[in-house]
C-alpha cells in the first residue's frame, strides 16, 4: 500500500501479495490536523487508486494514518495494519 499527498488530496494505492493493484478496496484513514482529526475513507478505482480531498490548514503538519483496509475477497496484512504519512504545508 502507498499513501501520497498530491495537489490537495490523499492518494492511496492498494496492492495484493503478487504486487498487482487492487480494485474495490476501502481504505480507512484518520487525518490529524493541528486542531482536529477527520476519519475518512477512499475506495480504490479500476486502476487500484483511491483519492480523498483534504482541507489543508494554513500552515503546519498533518498526519494521515491508515487505520484499516477492507475488500470483499482480500484481507489486509496483519503485520502492518497501520501506515502513517506526515505532511508539512
Amino acid at each position: 500500500m502507498s499513501v501520497v499527498s498530491r495537489e490537495g488530496a490523499e492518494v492511496v494505492s492498494v496492492y495484493d501479495d503478487a504486487g498487482s493493484l487492487v480494485t474495490g478496496a476501502t481504505v480507512y484513514m484518520d487525518i490529524t490536523y493541528p486542531e482536529s482529526v477527520d476519519s475518512v475513507s477512499a475506495v480504490t478505482n479500476d486502476n487500484g487508486i483511491g483519492t480523498y480531498p483534504i482541507n489543508r490548514p494554513a500552515k503546519g503538519t498533518y498526519t494521515v494514518t491508515v487505520t484499516n483496509v477492507t475488500h470483499g475477497t482480500l484481507h489486509a496484512c496483519k503485520k502492518n495494519p497501520r501506515m502513517d504519512a506526515h505532511n508539512n504545508i
